[in-house]
């Protein structure tokens, strides 16, 4: 079956940042989101994510990925500094990178 890879023209401008009481904030190319997510044991699952709603240049894939972070089910580390979480029924993966 055919493989969709889809990276931002600027992966900087996609971040998640957890925080140890069960939110999540993060940009989606020039949006904003804030929701909260629950975790354990490989599982996790995002609620009530929110986004500002500005238009993003043409080709950008915040709606996207806004969109498909609610379908994330199952989290690994791939190493220290990465972190892979894939979506549902076999979706696709996102895969990312600690900014330090």
């Amino acid at each position: 079956s055919p493989v969709d890879k889809a990276e931002p023209a600027e992966p900087k401008n996609y971040v998640l940042t957890f925080t140890t009481d069960g939110r999540i904030t993060g940009t989606a190319d020039c949006n904003r989101m804030l929701g909260t997510y629950r975790a354990g044991d490989r599982q996790v699952l995002f609620r009530g994510l929110a986004t500002t709603r500005k238009m993003c240049p043409p080709g950008s894939l915040g709606d996207r990925f806004a969109r498909e972070l609610n379908v994330v089910r199952v989290y690994t580390f791939y190493t220290p500094d990465t972190l892979r979480m894939d979506m549902q029924a076999d979706g696709g993966t996102f895969t990312f990178r600690r900014v330090k």
